[in-house]
């Protein structure tokens, strides 16, 4: 994927973000203290936050890397996949919660590892798994509906 393209792109400023990442392949990866998992073919999807010093940017650049010093759950299985889309708001507010909710309320998702991305929080897991590609539109739709009393959020994609 070119970094290029990324950073010509996503900006330094504070927000949420969904990486789409795809498995080519079944295979068995160690999560941290999480353990080992069992990978399978198809997509996962991670949500995340990026409120630190380079915010969206800086977090997206780090998680294009395959090989780094391995920090985060996301880290581990990050290695084991291709990156292929990145989801993103810019804005203060804390989404990734409230996105979690909503990948997890879909009905062709699935929880792959309990506690994944989500040991600082109540979430059940910060990473989706299914079968075939979930679609932007579908999402933001949903997202939408869902936030229908809030302000509107300025979802984006990049694909890679």
């Amino acid at each position: 994927m070119s970094w290029r393209k990324i950073k010509r792109t996503i900006t330094a400023e504070p927000g949420t973000y969904i990486l789409i990442l795809e498995a080519k392949e079944v295979q068995k990866v160690k999560v941290g203290k999480l353990g080992y998992f069992d990978i399978e073919k198809g997509y996962y999807v991670y949500v995340g936050s990026a409120f630190g010093s380079g915010g969206v940017h800086s977090r997206v650049r780090r998680h294009n890397k395959k090989y780094k010093k391995l920090y985060w759950h996301i880290d581990y299985l990050r290695k084991e996949t291709e990156l292929i889309e990145i989801w993103y708001a810019y804005g203060r507010e804390r989404y990734e919660h409230k996105w979690a909710q909503l990948l997890e309320s879909l009905e062709s998702s699935s929880i792959p590892f309990s506690g994944f991305g989500s040991s600082d929080c109540d979430c059940p897991a910060h990473l989706f798994y299914f079968e075939n590609i979930l679609g932007f539109n579908d999402f933001y739709k949903k997202l939408k509906e869902n936030l229908a009393n809030q302000k509107v959020i300025e979802l984006s994609k990049l694909e890679l």
